[in-house]
């Protein structure tokens, strides 16, 4: 039996095109206040002098190490949320393909990535292949996972599966997110997610029914 998806799959679009920019405007928000929260340590942090400096420079070191956690806690939050957006996404083009023919199982919890990439490339969407960047999206996972169950702190299982996939950590650490990390995730998902709906869509929306 031939797989067809009907008009509800494409409301998926919309949904991830809002979601990922609320993803991003998130990031952007902790980026501004972190900006200027920097901006009146600054202005507040110069011309002290030296008896000044000497009462209260331990003060303004340990202030701006707070306002630097508080940026990577919000890059650590929008990596969580871009993290569950992408999964769950993929799950519901799954079950519009289950819905419209496709011989993939139910999950009660919904599947996890790399069960994902197994049913969408079983029915033709490989994401083990160019466009799609799967060392990169696994990395992802697990830097997502390193994030969610040790509270980003890399065990001896973690470093090794890290290293597996080309970062270079330390067993026993704190995880420190590359720069710009979340502005390449956010590019990841985004590309990911576009081009499995792209596919999805071409395989077996309207256009290839009439075609068929």
């Amino acid at each position: 039996m031939p797989i067809k998806l009907d008009w509800r799959f494409t409301l998926l679009d919309n949904i991830g095109k809002v979601r990922m920019k609320e993803l991003r405007d998130f990031a952007r928000q902790a980026e501004d206040h972190f900006e200027d929260a920097m901006k009146t340590w600054n202005e507040k942090s110069t011309g002290l002098s030296e008896e000044e400096e000497a009462m209260m420079g331990d003060y303004f070191i340990e202030r701006k190490d707070n306002i630097e956690s508080l940026l990577d806690r919000g890059y650590t939050l929008g990596i969580l949320g871009l993290y569950s957006f992408l999964e769950r996404f993929l799950n519901e083009v799954v079950d519009h393909l289950r819905t419209g023919g496709a011989p993939i199982p139910p999950s009660n919890k919904g599947f996890n990535l790399h069960k994902l990439r197994t049913h969408l490339g079983s029915v033709g969407i490989d994401m083990s292949t160019a466009p799609f960047n799967w060392n990169e999206l696994d990395k992802f996972r697990e830097v997502r996972n390193c994030i969610a169950h040790t509270n980003g702190w890399i065990t001896q299982d973690l470093a090794v599966r890290l290293r597996r996939l080309g970062m270079r950590v330390e067993a026993d650490s704190e995880l420190k997110l590359p720069e710009n990390y979340f502005q390449h995730s956010w590019a990841l998902v985004d590309d990911t997610y576009l081009l499995v709906f792209k596919k999805a869509w071409e395989q077996f929306g309207y256009g290839k029914q009439k075609a068929v």
